[in-house]
């Protein structure tokens, strides 16, 4: 068992496991039990040992370790995901530096109302305890794919300040019991976040279940086209453990449900939620995302350009006037026809310019015209790395915008290539 430092240890405690480390000229064990108890509910206590130690090391190593924590991760939010190894808890899995508020752009003022919203409820509570009310609140974020919920959600955690708590609903081994006992060790002010809650659950029909099994005739010719037509419905799950739509709305807001927390729930397909999920404590409020306004997109080309200090086109106050950024965000945003194309295919198509505003206005009429693709992918092979567009086809919501690009792009040039879609192979 190798001692480290404070400094350098990485408290990785399980169950039965111990580690050491030097603080202030003493060796200490650091481990962690369960309480066998069934009145304490299984609950697990750190142990730390050293020789000839008082009280006042163990706590100054306490609060050492603690100062130690908070600087590593300032200006970070933390994620927490669930461990069902021993029943069910939560782990901190992974943290990420803080996106910026300032970073977001939504329609109007909506994201300020969503901002202003959450505030008020964290700072409340003594509100709902007077009347009676369930200390809860719950969003619903919904539309295409790409319009920034998660961006939105994540930017939103680290304004508040908040931990996130990440459950994919669609997990293995995670059931009705499972999920009403991470909500209930779910801490008092987090923010919970269920993405995709459309894929956890469904109720099935009897016509639905013949659906998914084709004919069992080894020699039948109808097994082939079976096997080969089959569809299996938008419900079909692989695994025993399920959420039913009950067990998640007794998880949310049932007697035994947590509080203080702030719910953020993410679909792509709101016709596909249940209208149970509406009631207050549950997700009161629905919020739609679309695909970028032209508003939006000339305010994600100023951010992007001024957020850069290592960019040779940004803002120099020696240099060049203020109004250079904004009259390129301008004409940026002239060629983006509004409720078309997602705000992440933008950030995409930005990053290809990332240090060259005037060449990513000078492009962008010709991507929008042809589809607003990725771009080349760099393809590296014999020694040397060439751009291809590979059998790329982009469909946007509007038929003006459905263009097929099929051809190679090498060294600038784009050739242009008749015939069917077909992958390069290096």
């Amino acid at each position: 068992m190798t001692k480290r430092s404070i400094f350098d240890l990485l408290v990785d405690v399980n169950v039965g496991a111990w580690q050491k480390i030097n603080f202030k000229g003493k060796t200490v064990r650091i481990g962690m039990v369960q309480d066998d108890d069934a009145l304490r509910e299984g609950k697990k206590w750190i142990i730390m040992k050293a020789y000839f130690a008082t009280p006042r090391m163990f706590t100054s190593l306490l609060t050492e370790s603690h100062d130690k924590f908070k600087s590593l991760t300032a200006n970070k939010t933390s994620i927490y995901t669930p461990n069902l190894s021993h029943g069910a808890t939560w782990q901190r899995t992974s943290s990420r530096p803080n996106r910026p508020w300032e970073s977001i752009f939504l329609v109007s003022n909506i994201k300020e109302w969503i901002l202003n919203d959450c505030q008020e409820f964290l700072n409340e509570s003594e509100f709902y305890l007077r009347r009676g009310i369930p200390y809860r609140r719950g969003y619903l974020c919904f539309g295409v794919a790409g319009s920034g919920k998660s961006s939105m959600i994540g930017a939103l955690a680290a304004k508040l300040n908040l931990d996130i708590y990440l459950v994919n609903l669609g997990g293995k081994s995670l059931d009705d019991d499972k999920l009403q006992e991470l909500l209930q060790a779910c801490s008092g002010k987090c923010l919970l976040l269920m993405e995709d809650i459309d894929c956890a659950f469904t109720t099935k029909k009897p016509q639905d279940e013949e659906e998914v099994h084709p004919p069992q005739h080894p020699n039948s010719p109808a097994l082939a086209n079976a096997i080969r037509n089959v569809q299996l419905p938008k419900f079909a799950r692989q695994s025993k453990e399920v959420i039913t739509l009950s067990g998640l709305l007794n998880a949310l807001d049932g007697v035994a449900s947590g509080e203080g927390r702030l719910l953020f729930c993410t679909t792509d397909w709101k016709d596909r939620i249940d209208s149970a999920l509406s009631s207050p404590g549950r997700c009161d409020i629905w919020i739609e995302f679309k695909h970028a306004t032209r508003s939006q997109a000339k305010s994600l080309f100023e951010y992007f350009y001024r957020s850069d200090p290592d960019s040779q086109d940004t803002i120099n106050e020696d240099e060049k006037p203020a109004m250079d950024i904004t009259s390129l965000a301008e004409g940026f945003s002239s060629h983006i026809p509004d409720d078309v194309i997602s705000v992440s295919a933008l950030q995409g198509y930005l990053m290809r310019h990332k240090r060259q505003p005037e060449l990513a206005v000078e492009n962008v009429r010709s991507w929008v015209e042809k589809g607003c693709g990725q771009g080349p992918t760099p393809l590296l092979h014999d020694g040397k790395v060439d751009l291809k567009v590979i059998g790329n086809t982009v469909e946007t919501d509007t038929e003006k915008a459905k263009v097929k690009v099929n051809g190679v792009k090498v060294n600038g040039h784009m050739e242009e290539e008749k015939g069917e879609d077909m992958v390069d192979e290096a």
